[in-house]
C-alpha cells in the first residue's frame, strides 16, 4: 500500500535485490527471480563479443611470444625431476563443454580433484616457485587465443565437482553461458575461492560474483578486472 502511495508523489524506489547489488557488487543468490535474473542477461552482444574476442587474440599473440623464453626454462625445470612438464588438465567450458587447459606441472601428478587422491598429492619443490609467480598458468595463453578461454570471465571447473555444483546451486549453470577466463570479477573480489573438493558455502559466495560480472559485462568492467588481475600479478598477493 505504501508502494502505491508513494507513485504520484515520484519518489523513487529501488528493490533488496538491486540495492544489494549497487553495495555489494555481487548478485543475493537467495533473493533473485529466475525469469528475471534470465531477462536480466544481456543476449545481443555482437559489438562486445567481437571486440573482446579480438583483444583476446592479439594480446595472447604478443603475450605469447613474449613470455615463450619462460615458459621453456620453467618446463626444462619441471622436466628435472623425471615428469612432463606441461599437463592438460580437463575444465568446463562455454556451454557445458569439457575443454583442456594448457599448464606446467606444479603437482606430482593430476588428482582430477578426487579428495582421495589430494591426500597423496602434493606440490613439488619447483612448482611452489611457478605457483608463487603464476608462470605455471602462462601456457594457457594458447588456450586463450584457440577460444578456449577469453582472459577475462568465470574461471572454469573441474568436470565432476561441476557437476556438485549444478546439483546443489541454483542458477549455477548460467556461468556457462559465456567463455570462461582467467581471471574474473569473482576472483579480485574473493581471493579465498574453493580449491580441492567441493565446498558449497563458498562456491555460492563465488557465483554471486560470477552473476554480477554475466548481468553487467562490458569493455569497462573487463578493462577494470584486467588492471586490478595485472596488478595483483605484479605485487605476487592474492591466494594461490
Amino acid at each position: 500500500a505504501a508502494l502505491y502511495a508513494s507513485l504520484p508523489e515520484h519518489i523513487q524506489t529501488i528493490d533488496f535485490a538491486s540495492l544489494y547489488e549497487e553495495v555489494f557488487d555481487r548478485v543475493p543468490l537467495d533473493h533473485q527471480d529466475p525469469v528475471r535474473l534470465g531477462e536480466a542477461v544481456p543476449r545481443s552482444r555482437t559489438m562486445y563479443d567481437t571486440s573482446k574476442r579480438l583483444f583476446d587474440v592479439l594480446v595472447s599473440f604478443a603475450g605469447g611470444i613474449i613470455v615463450f623464453p619462460v615458459v621453456l626454462l620453467a618446463a626444462l625445470a619441471v622436466a628435472t625431476s623425471g615428469t612432463a612438464p606441461l599437463i592438460r588438465p580437463a575444465r568446463i567450458g562455454r556451454d557445458g563443454k569439457v575443454i583442456r587447459l594448457y599448464k606446467l606441472r606444479t603437482m606430482l601428478f593430476d588428482d582430477k580433484g578426487d579428495p582421495e587422491l589430494q591426500k597423496k598429492n602434493r606440490v613439488t619443490s619447483v612448482g611452489k616457485f611457478l605457483r608463487k609467480t603464476r608462470i605455471d598458468e602462462l601456457p594457457q595463453l594458447l588456450n586463450v587465443f584457440a577460444g578456449d578461454l577469453s582472459f577475462i570471465g568465470p574461471r572454469p571447473e573441474i568436470p565432476n565437482i561441476v557437476a556438485v555444483y549444478e546439483r546443489e546451486i541454483p542458477f549455477y549453470r548460467m556461468r556457462h553461458t559465456i567463455i570462461p577466463g582467467l581471471s574474473g570479477w569473482a576472483q579480485i573480489h574473493d581471493y579465498d575461492a574453493p580449491r580441492g573438493p567441493a565446498d558449497i558455502a563458498r562456491t555460492r559466495k563465488k557465483l554471486s560474483f560470477d552473476l554480477y560480472y554475466l548481468k553487467h559485462c562490458s569493455l569497462w568492467l573487463d578493462l577494470i578486472i584486467f588492471l586490478r588481475t595485472f596488478a595483483v600479478v605484479i605485487g605476487g598477493t592474492g591466494a594461490r
